[in-house]
């Protein structure tokens, strides 16, 4: 049983006030440039098929009201998530939060009434959710106002209408944010055995009620919270190699790939407040190409070293310097036709339902706008479902069997090729 919320330290809060970054001047943009991104994006795997920077200038638009700090936070924690998930294939999912004496807060809306919403919405269990998330926000209000250290959490959501539970770990950090980490397991609908041998495992009880897990949220020690969430993952089924392998990837995105992320975010804030801002976006997409092949990079020699004895200490391709990122780009214009993506997301991804509901094959990913949009609706939880094993028809909305190669409604006998030229869209294949 790990140490509870008793034996949590004192500690003297203290406030680091960071020096206003100067916005970056870096111009990438030239005519070979701009050709070489026009054939890059014709590509059929290129990242902007997954990652929009349009909605990155969107999030920050729409969040005008916040500080610019906690603008560029957002930005800088959804870039890291995109390459986790999609290079480093970390197996879990993560979102940010800030906490304060007004609760937590996701890019300016609180995140509470999310969960009031669905409660008034809802049955019992969105009651024992609100119930269970009003816990936790107390719990750290109140550590925060007593000047102790900020508790981790560790929250158990049993299946529902689904054959799988999810774990929720909030690990705050120094500065008072708060990272979630959200972890799927297998359990049955009708069974509650792996969510008691994880509340056993973190608080020394069990229960007997699906509802009761959300109403106790567990309290950890912020110190022993990373041993914790290490057996959480070896619990369901995440074995050491990929643990440690997830872990140096964020550790390296962070200490490598921070600065040139930061040269990316401040172009991302110079393009939301520029109206006439194409010149803005190519440079940022040219940059962000580099970054993920750096990001690429890390991924590789990470592998390389799991399979060695060798300690893997990487080293940055290129500095992050306007003038070097410059130089970088540059190289890709002359030598490389860009990254691609080999494949899907390692966490659940929004399907682009709008464009073609035939095509289960488009993800996108969940960027910072889209968690905000969503969460105006009601908790994350539910973004987070595995993929259904069907998809709703796009003329009568009845259900499809997905991965069997139906082309044809089974219900009305709408075909893929009637649908693609019904919308003026190309037919899924």
């Amino acid at each position: 049983m790990f140490n509870q919320r008793e034996a949590l330290p004192q500690y003297q809060q203290s406030v680091t006030v960071q020096p206003e970054r100067k916005q970056t001047s870096l111009n990438l943009v030239t005519t070979e440039s701009k050709v070489w991104l026009s054939e890059y994006e014709q590509q059929e795997k290129n990242i902007f098929k997954y990652y929009s920077i349009d909605n990155e200038v969107k999030f920050i638009r729409s969040t005008k009201d916040l500080p610019q700090d906690q603008q560029q936070y957002y930005l800088q924690e959804n870039v890291k998530h995109f390459f986790s998930e999609f290079i480093g294939k970390v197996p879990y999912n993560t979102v940010p939060y800030s906490i304060s004496d007004g609760g937590f807060d996701y890019a300016g809306m609180k995140v509470v009434d999310s969960y009031q919403k669905a409660a008034d919405l809802g049955g019992e269990r969105e009651k024992a959710e609100i119930e269970g998330f009003k816990k936790i926000e107390k719990e750290m209000i109140s550590a925060m106002q007593l000047h102790t250290k900020l508790p981790a959490v560790f929250w158990i959501s049993p299946p529902k209408n689904w054959d799988y539970g999810f774990i929720f770990a909030l690990i705050p950090d120094v500065n008072s944010k708060i990272r979630e980490y959200v972890l799927s397991y297998d359990e049955s609908r009708t069974s509650l055995e792996m969510s008691n041998y994880l509340m056993h495992m973190l608080n020394g009880i069990t229960y007997q009620n699906a509802d009761d897990f959300l109403r106790h949220p567990i309290f950890v020690n912020r110190n022993g919270s990373d041993e914790a969430l290490d057996s959480i993952k070896r619990s369901i089924g995440i074995d050491e190699k990929e643990i440690s392998r997830s872990k140096q990837f964020e550790q390296h995105i962070d200490s490598i790939l921070g600065p040139g992320i930061d040269v990316y975010v401040d172009m991302i804030m110079q393009a939301s407040q520029n109206k006439d801002n194409a010149q803005l976006v190519i440079q940022a997409k040219l940059l962000l190409i580099q970054l993920y092949k750096q990001a690429e990079q890390i991924q590789t020699e990470i592998i390389s070293s799991l399979n060695t004895t060798q300690t893997f200490t990487p080293v940055p391709t290129y500095q992050a310097t306007p003038m070097d990122y410059s130089r970088a780009v540059l190289s890709l214009l002359y030598f490389d036709k860009g990254p691609l993506v080999s494949s899907g997301g390692s966490c659940p991804s929004i399907q682009d339902s709008e464009t073609n509901p035939f095509d289960q094959s488009a993800q996108i990913f969940m960027s910072s706008f889209d968690h905000l949009q969503k969460l105006q609706r009601g908790p994350l939880e539910s973004l987070f479902k595995k993929a259904e094993q069907s998809f709703k028809c796009p003329a009568c909305g009845n259900p499809i069997p997905s991965g069997k190669g139906i082309e044809v409604c089974p219900h009305c006998n709408m075909s893929k090729e009637k649908y693609a030229q019904m919308a003026n869209t190309k037919r899924c294949d």
